[in-house]
């Protein structure tokens, strides 16, 4: 038995998915993707509602970009300036969803408890994401959430030992696959090849999920397999490869998605660990199209990042990976936090 029906019953038939996004926040999110396709997979009715596309009041981060000259400003399809919450209300009307189901990251929870708050209707709700399993304590007062889910989200509404379906995006209006990349928009899905990261970065809570939600090896086979169907579903111009790390492929694998990416010919972006950069990996990503890689490097200091950041490898592998990707002929883009504790202008 599923933990749905054992939490909420069997006379589930309708559900809501809620996605309280931040405005302008364009990556279509795998937790949606997930639940999605293991709900539809076990019967129900899905229906989703989104707030990214709702313009509201402020700057999002591609204006900032624009603003400071990055990129130039692209149009965005389906932008909407109606009232999120009458749009909501209707929804919910129309739809009479069994059970509402959302999704959260920390800097939306707020926007979740205003818009379930702002219902006048008496229906079940769950919450899950990365805030429930790191942060449960944020959800006591929370007398709007019936249950919080603190696990995978299949492991929610599958029962033991079914197979775990490939993500389904198709609740998504289609404007919401389209997002700008440097100054372009282009029709983009995102993929991923692991879940977690296999590095404890100081900074990060990659190593506290590990031990939540664990961490198994990628089965290439069965990555392939789900690559080749969302190709083929979706169409996309461009790929948005989620995995933190991406190069912790061993060569073999990643070889073996590399012949299969090539036949697709859509250029893609990823990120991946200064330690996972060599020379046959990156002929591998040159040879697949690949458009730009990030690095994670988050502090300029070796003796700061080594013993606080836990990003350990020197300035000179960091150099030499920007070099190696560079010469291949790939953009490199580099991600740093500014604002460590202890750390001086200087």
């Amino acid at each position: 038995m599923s933990k749905m029906v054992e939490m909420l019953g069997s006379d589930v038939h309708r559900v809501l998915l809620l996605y309280p996004n931040i405005s302008m926040s364009f990556a279509l999110p795998h937790s949606i993707g997930v639940l999605s396709a293991c709900l539809k997979q076990k019967g129900y009715e899905v229906k989703l509602f989104d707030t990214t596309l709702y313009k509201t009041d402020g700057l999002s981060d591609d204006d900032c970009r624009v603003m400071r000259g990055q990129f130039p400003h692209v149009d965005i399809p389906g932008v909407k300036y109606s009232n999120m919450y009458q749009d909501f209300w209707v929804v919910v009307d129309g739809f009479g969803p069994d059970v509402i189901m959302v999704s959260v990251v920390d800097n939306t929870v707020d926007l979740a408890r205003v818009l379930i708050g702002s219902l006048d209707i008496d229906v079940p709700v769950v919450v899950g994401g990365i805030s429930c399993i790191l942060n449960p304590g944020r959800f006591k007062d929370m007398s709007e959430f019936d249950v919080v889910w603190k696990g995978r989200a299949e492991d929610f509404v599958l029962d033991e030992g079914d197979v775990v379906p490939f993500e389904d995006f198709s609740v998504f209006e289609d404007a919401r696959f389209y997002r700008p990349f440097s100054g372009r928009l282009y029709r983009t899905i995102p993929f991923h090849t692991e879940r977690v990261c296999p590095f404890s970065c100081g900074f990060c809570c990659a190593k506290r999920l590990r031990k939540i939600i664990g961490y198994e090896r990628v089965d290439i086979e069965r990555v392939i397999d789900e690559f080749r169907f969302l190709m083929d579903r979706y169409h996309p111009e461009f790929v948005h490869i989620t995995s933190e790390t991406f190069l912790d492929l061993p060569v073999d694998d990643l070889r073996r998605f590399a012949d299969v990416y090539h036949s697709y010919d859509v250029p893609f972006w990823c990120q991946t660990h200064v330690k996972t950069v060599d020379d046959d990996k990156v002929r591998l990503l040159s040879d697949m199209g690949c458009f730009k890689v990030a690095l994670g490097i988050e502090c300029g200091n070796e003796v700061y990042r080594e013993r606080v950041v836990k990003k350990h490898f020197t300035n000179s592998e960091a150099v030499n990976a920007c070099c190696i990707l560079a010469d291949a002929g790939i953009r490199v883009g580099l991600n740093n936090i500014v604002g460590f504790p202890f750390e001086t202008l200087d």
